[in-house]
């Protein structure tokens, strides 16, 4: 379980958490709502160990703030940021991490996986300055979730998908979720049908001080 506890944020020109609470359950899979500047990029940040906060957050007892490294080995915020090396490859980022995997060959079976459903075979091997948006971005989630986290954190994740691809990491999601026993939240601006038929619980920030999280289609 993820759990939230009188989480505070405030940046120097206004605040926006004012000790705010909620515990979302394993194999959840949550869509995250709320206005422009409601804090939804904000509080991924946070859960992800990116920025400072008052409260207190842990994972399956785990502390974010007593037990900073261990945490952050268990969680993943994956963006639309180009972090990517531009000068390497998506394999020469692959030796980068690798170590961080649970093991060798549990990550190259994961590795073929991801580059398979993703469509990304042919482009393995080139410069990351030399790819599309849409390609770079399906890099960036390869290197991500190849590490096999617990608990994973997309901000806008299919901005830049096209529509199979959307399709069929959804459909892997869905299963690698149920398998590791892990947490997904994704955070959109829109009401994407698509991303609502995949979740099975909602929440939205309603106000700095007020979180609604409530269950749909719950399946066993």
């Amino acid at each position: 379980m993820l759990s939230v506890n009188n989480l505070y944020k405030k940046y120097a020109d206004r605040e926006v958490f004012n000790t705010i609470s909620f515990s979302i359950p394993q194999k959840a899979i949550v869509s995250l709502f709320g206005k422009n500047g409601q804090g939804k990029t904000t509080l991924l940040k946070i859960i992800s160990g990116q920025i400072k906060y008052e409260g207190r957050i842990t994972y399956n007892g785990i502390s974010l703030e007593n037990d900073y490294n261990e945490f952050i080995k268990k969680v993943v915020l994956i963006n639309n940021s180009d972090f990517l090396y531009s000068h390497l490859s998506l394999m020469e980022h692959i030796s980068l991490i690798k170590n961080l995997a649970d093991s060798e060959v549990l990550a190259d079976e994961l590795l073929d996986e991801l580059i398979d459903i993703l469509g990304v075979s042919e482009y393995k091997d080139m410069y990351i300055k030399n790819l599309s948006l849409g390609t770079k971005q399906k890099m960036q989630i390869i290197t991500s979730l190849l590490t096999k986290p617990k608990v994973i954190l997309f901000d806008e994740p299919f901005v830049n998908l096209d529509e199979k691809s959307v399709i069929n990491l959804l459909k892997f999601l869905e299963e690698y979720n149920e398998k590791n026993n892990g947490i997904i939240i994704f955070s959109t601006h829109s009401r994407d049908e698509k991303l609502q038929k995949f979740s099975n619980y909602k929440m939205e920030l309603l106000e700095k001080d007020m979180v609604r999280l409530e269950a749909i289609n719950v399946y066993n």
